[in-house]
């Protein structure tokens, strides 16, 4: 069955065009959360925090599971190796939990340096933006009852593309960073999808760092009073 091309809509907030996918439910009128957020403080409505609150109370779930787990790893003796295991999920719910923090706060109204002043960073290190991409042709393949890449050298070679069976291997298991317009065309051609069912992205703001209590860098008199002095060498007497 070939998908509903993607509708042309306007934004009722910024009037831009922007392009949705065709999905069942009502149709979105904003082309972004940020334009919702202003709609809302324009009509005076109060900001919705249910999902943000969610955010938060489940990414504080995960990360006191996760302390209790270490903590009884260590408590039962648990191999070096176990522990960092644990260790490594908590520095990433950590970062984490920054992020639904800064998403919350600003969905509560703060400003930029109110939630930069408690980490001791400038309001731009804060809003620092975090953009990724799933590339998903393996999916797409599979949905099409493809499950071999040299069944796509012919395909592609139809549509003007020359690329060997190792070329289109390495396009179906990893991730390219790079990838010609014309051969994302010919792969849209070829399942009748939209670069959207090859591609999705993602971004939110990238979590920030804080120091710990305790790890303050020592000022500078104090480094230079632990720099080793040169040596003198003495005459022979």
């Amino acid at each position: 069955m070939t998908p509903a091309p993607p509708q042309r809509r306007t934004c009722q907030n910024c009037n831009s065009m922007f392009l949705q996918s065709a999905r069942p439910g009502r149709p979105s009128t904003m082309c972004s959360e940020d334009c919702k957020r202003a709609a809302r403080r324009k009509n005076g409505a109060p900001p919705d925090l249910t999902r943000a609150e969610t955010d938060m109370n489940e990414t504080a779930e995960n990360l006191n599971h996760v302390a209790s787990n270490l903590l009884a790893a260590v408590q039962d003796r648990a191999p070096s190796a176990h522990l960092l295991h644990h260790i490594t999920v908590l520095h990433r719910l950590i970062d984490d939990a920054e992020a639904a923090a800064i998403r919350r706060g600003r969905m509560q109204g703060n400003t930029w340096e109110t939630l930069a002043e408690p980490v001791g960073l400038s309001p731009e290190a804060v809003v620092k933006r975090k953009v990724g991409y799933t590339w998903k042709l393996r999916e797409v393949m599979a949905a099409h009852g493809i499950f071999t890449t040299t069944e796509l050298v012919p395909m592609l070679r139809d549509r003007g593309i020359e690329l060997s069976a190792s070329q289109i291997h390495r396009l179906v298991s990893g991730t390219p960073e790079r990838l010609s317009l014309q051969v994302l065309a010919a792969f849209c051609d070829i399942f009748a999808c939209t670069p959207a069912d090859l591609v999705t992205t993602t971004a939110e703001n990238a979590g920030v760092r804080k120091t710990a209590t305790g790890d303050v860098p020592a000022p500078p008199s104090a480094v230079a009073k632990l720099r080793p002095r040169p040596a003198r060498i003495l005459p022979d007497a």
